[in-house]
């Protein structure tokens, strides 16, 4: 269980996993979390139905339609992803 905590200044000259490496691993574990949540956000309000839907602009069956709310929930969606992708590949100040 040892190399599940979190490293100090102190723990720098004890051997195990380096800090750049935790940091990364946290940064993708929030841009994870911040894709499933938007994910499951967006996938209810896009699967129930809410007061500012707006008009059908595309039909996909008798019952079911794209409207022009989801439109702005998909833009949304794909704004929160570019986010994630952005903090899950950003390098550290030291360049690691």
């Amino acid at each position: 269980m040892e190399y599940f905590r979190l490293r100090s200044a102190a723990d720098a000259s004890r051997p195990g996993i380096s800090t750049a490496y935790l940091r990364t691993v946290s940064r993708r574990e929030v841009a994870f979390g911040l894709v499933a949540f938007a994910t499951a956000f967006v996938a209810a309000l896009l699967i129930f139905d809410y007061p500012q839907e707006g008009p059908v602009v595309a039909t996909l069956s008798e019952s079911h339609g794209l409207h022009a709310g989801d439109l702005f929930l998909l833009l949304g969606w794909l704004g929160t992803v570019g986010l994630a992708v952005a903090i899950g590949r950003k390098s550290g100040r030291n360049g690691d």
